[in-house]
């Protein structure tokens, strides 16, 4: 019995991170159709190089926009192994960590939660439930005055991805930081500070940003 498990790392679409295509029209019409079926072929191709992991149960898994490739990815290799019974992929299951799905349910949830969690006053919670339309993509600007209020007057020094651990501290980047989620999308940490207990260090994805590798040896 062959036990252990294997981890891939699959970067898509095509000009994301260290993936590429050779054809330069290929980083400006996907999407997710198109991604969905280009990461299936991938899976097969490496799955035929790599013969002795076909018949391993396989996990999908992501964060972010893979609440929208991951589940598209599954879509497509069940539509797969019905039409090639005779040498399917094993798929067993899906996850998908803080996810972006829908537009409405993400930013109403969005703010649910920071008012749930004591970060924005009932006030405050309420004006944004009935003042911004959670459909639209952009946001007006009595919308945006209020999520800059809550963010800059109530939140407080709250890493918002961690909110019991830490925040990234010491910098006089933090506009930077809350300017991000005008556009509905959680602000990156954009401060510094030193090497936290327990293994956690909030300023882990300042470090990649800025190349400071030194940091990461402290």
């Amino acid at each position: 019995m062959e036990l252990g498990s294997n981890l891939l790392f699959l970067e898509t679409p095509a000009g994301v991170g260290f993936s590429y295509s050779n054809t330069s029209s290929n980083l400006l019409d996907s999407g997710d159709r198109r991604t969905a079926k280009d990461s299936l072929a991938f899976l097969v191709n490496w799955m035929n190089r790599y013969p002795r992991y076909k018949h391993r149960e396989l996990y999908i898994t992501g964060e972010s926009y893979a609440g929208h490739y991951v589940p598209q990815l599954a879509r497509e290799i069940l539509a797969y192994n019905n039409a090639n019974s005779k040498h399917p992929l094993n798929l067993k299951g899906i996850m998908v960590g803080n996810a972006v799905t829908d537009n409405y349910y993400d930013n109403l949830g969005t703010v649910t939660y920071w008012w749930s969690h004591a970060m924005i006053s009932d006030k405050t919670f309420h004006q944004l439930i009935n003042t911004c339309n959670f459909h639209q993509q952009k946001n007006s600007e009595e919308c945006e005055s209020l999520y800059s209020y809550a963010m800059d007057q109530e939140f407080g020094n709250i890493d918002q991805y961690n909110i019991y651990a830490p925040p990234c501290n010491n910098s006089s980047d933090g506009a930077d930081a809350r300017s991000t989620l005008r556009s509905m999308k959680m602000p990156h940490l954009s401060h510094h500070v030193s090497r936290k207990l327990s293994g956690y260090d909030p300023c882990t994805e300042k470090y990649a940003e800025s190349g400071d590798v030194d940091s990461w040896c402290q």
